[in-house]
């Protein structure tokens, strides 16, 4: 409780100076010292916030002043259209953790901001990565390549802990990264910085003709209509699209990967549906895969953490706790 006394007279501090019409270069630089002083013990406080989950009053109090603290020393730099980077001022990557957003199609900022924060309360820079549709209907022209330029920058990139969190066809995207992850002996080094893999409402090859209408329009008229245009789709563009995800969805479940893995999904999810999950689970679970499950049985597609926040918030910390970060 200290160092939260400690971060409260650090913003008090502020204002007060603030009030004074200072200048703002001046302000920050009298208040830096302070802010820095509890800043990773606020976020090692914040892991602990599960352990008072029973007075949910206290955690709706002093979550968001650890979040204001924290949030408010991190920069988004736009490396792509497609890739962005938000880091904390003061990380280091050899002992900063990363974790790789690999967002569901149509993924607006501000619905990837919430999955940020948790992760910026926890000492995470984050690598925001989106997919447009047309990225995913011509894969060797969209997808391939934003594999290819992830696979770059971690390469380039000096991150020792990294895990993946994908919804939706971010699990496709990650095959195909997997893909192109195991056509060169060159990056394979990279493996043994993967700590961790989540996927939440992950859909695999087998559910795209219902998972992508229903990504791109809620008209259930519209939907229809997508619907038929995919399934035509993958037959006629066989060779320009459908084995491309036949070949990632091989790589996706015989993952090169052995890192623990953690499923979120819900049991009335038409699209990221338990079945295809399951199956998922129990081939990983041959290979030596640690894997963690969590269904819910009543939850929208990419909707766990809109319906079930300190659940999902719970069982991500669960997971982090068990890869030991």
């Amino acid at each position: 409780m200290s160092w939260y006394i400690i971060w409260y007279f650090s913003q008090t501090f502020y204002l007060s100076l603030h009030r004074e019409n200072m200048k703002t270069l001046q302000v920050i630089r009298q208040t830096k010292v302070l802010f820095s002083m509890c800043r990773v013990r606020a976020i090692k406080w914040s892991h602990n916030f599960t352990s008072v989950g029973n007075k949910p009053q206290i955690r709706k109090v002093l979550l968001p002043c650890v979040v204001f603290h924290t949030v408010a020393q991190v920069h988004t730099n736009a490396l792509s259209k497609n890739m962005k980077l938000t880091r904390n001022d003061s990380s280091n990557e050899s002992n900063t953790p990363l974790v790789v957003l690999l967002a569901w199609m149509m993924a607006k900022d501000h619905h990837l901001k919430k999955y940020s924060n948790i992760y910026l309360e926890r000492g995470f820079d984050i690598l925001t990565v989106t997919m447009s549709p047309i990225q995913m209907l011509l894969p060797t022209s969209g997808c391939h390549i934003l594999a290819q330029s992830l696979l770059g920058f971690l390469e380039q990139e000096q991150y020792e802990k990294i895990i993946f969190h994908g919804f939706s066809v971010g699990a496709y995207l990650f095959g195909e990264f997997l893909r192109k992850l195991n056509e060169s002996s060159l990056y394979l080094s990279l493996i043994s910085r993967f700590k961790g893999q989540i996927f939440d409402s992950a859909v695999g090859f087998e559910g795209i003709p219902k998972g992508f209408p229903r990504a791109v329009t809620s008209n259930l008229l519209l939907v229809k209509f997508v619907e038929f245009y995919i399934r035509n789709h993958l037959h006629l563009m066989y060779n320009i699209a459908t084995k491309h995800y036949i070949e990632a969805s091989n790589a996706f479940h015989n993952s090169p990967l052995k890192c623990p893995a953690l499923l979120l999904v819900s049991a009335d999810d038409m699209v990221g549906n338990p079945q295809a999950n399951q199956k998922l689970m129990a081939i990983w679970q041959a290979q030596n895969i640690d894997v963690s499950w969590k269904c819910w049985e009543k939850s929208a597609h990419v909707s766990h953490f809109y319906h079930h926040k300190d659940e999902y918030i719970e069982e991500l910390d669960k997971f982090l706790k068990k890869i030991q970060l």
